[in-house]
């Protein structure tokens, strides 16, 4: 889960009326959690209109998630003749966006910032992330399965998959935070992108969940999140040369 934007895939008026559509993600997403115009939170009606008393009816959002059929949107196809069905922003995640023209005297209430909404919403991100445990897909936010994911998926590196069910279950292990409420162990909640470099999107990942990564006697990667592991090797005196 985490709250982002995006570069902008169309931005064109008509009739009074700019379309712009941000892409959220360069994948299928679970969803949207809470809609942001302007850094103001807003909820939309049934046919996407912004409901609160700032927005005055005005505006429409619709939400693409990226699954698989997803058709261009048809307010789109109807305002523009040069955007065919062909414009499905296919296996994107998308917002298309209507900010239409307002009354100059309500323009400063409806578009504090001067122009059109900036979109920037909190959304429940990937859902197809593999869980070795129950052999679903799914939107999780368990720190082990996302850095499996990035593995096999990103790096196109093989995992033990029983390895993952176990770290799995560690991140899944409820604690007490700090106000006093129980939540998961670890948690992976954020944006890597492609343009960062393997060993800045590795960091990142290990110190959401205090992980480390290896590579295995088999030639897979291994990967621990942070706790404590009860040692099965006992040294003894013979095993030190000098101690210091």
């Amino acid at each position: 889960t985490t709250r982002k934007g995006g570069a902008l895939g169309f931005s064109k008026a008509a009739e009074n009326v700019r379309y712009y559509v941000p892409i959220l993600a360069a994948h299928e997403i679970d969803g949207i959690e809470t809609h942001y115009l302007d850094e103001r939170t807003t909820t939309l009606d049934g046919n996407g209109v912004p409901q609160e008393a700032d927005f005055q009816g005005n505006g429409k959002i619709t939400i693409y998630t990226g699954a698989s059929g997803q058709a261009a949107d048809a307010d789109l196809v109807a305002a523009f003749t040069e955007v065919t069905s062909a414009f499905d922003f296919k296996g994107l995640a998308v917002a298309v966006i209507q900010a239409p023209r307002v009354d100059p005297r309500n323009f400063q209430t409806v578009y504090p910032g001067g122009r059109e909404w900036i979109y920037a919403p909190v959304l429940r991100g990937h859902n197809k992330i593999y869980d070795p445990r129950d052999e679903t897909y799914k939107f999780t936010a368990n720190a082990a399965l996302i850095i499996a994911y990035w593995i096999t998926e990103i790096l196109g590196q093989s995992v033990d998959w029983d390895e993952v069910a176990a770290e799995a279950d560690a991140c899944d292990v409820q604690v007490t935070n700090a106000q006093g409420q129980q939540q998961a162990r670890w948690e992976i909640n954020g944006v890597i992108s492609d343009d960062q470099a393997f060993e800045a999107q590795r960091a990142q990942l290990a110190a959401a969940c205090d992980g480390w990564l290896y590579e295995r006697a088999d030639g897979k990667i291994g990967f621990r999140v942070g706790r404590w592991i009860a040692p099965t090797i006992t040294l003894g005196q013979s095993d030190f040369f000098a101690v210091s």
